[in-house]
């Protein structure tokens, strides 16, 4: 085998070396890629669920207050507050 044949093989040999550590990289930064839009897809979700959550965090706070109010009110206040009521639940 001449000189020239074996640094060939040499080079070819590091190549399918290197060839398969950027095949192994790609796969991590694959996988890598697929965690970080899973995290973010769960933080997604995770923000609508905490709105949905304020959302319904006022509107118990709103019935509460209502309720109070009720409890305070004349007979004339009731006829209001029930208006107010029944368009809040449409």
């Amino acid at each position: 085998m001449s000189l020239s044949d074996k640094l060939i093989k040499t080079l070819e040999s590091k190549i399918d070396a290197w060839d398969k550590e950027i095949e192994a990289k790609q796969a991590e930064a694959e996988e890598e890629k697929a965690r970080v839009e899973a995290k973010k897809a769960n933080a997604e979700v995770k923000s609508t669920l905490m709105e949905n959550i304020r959302t319904l965090q006022g509107q118990v706070d709103t019935a509460r207050d209502k309720i109070k109010a009720i409890r305070k009110a004349g007979d004339e206040e009731l006829e209001d507050i029930k208006s107010q009521v029944d368009d809040w639940l449409k």
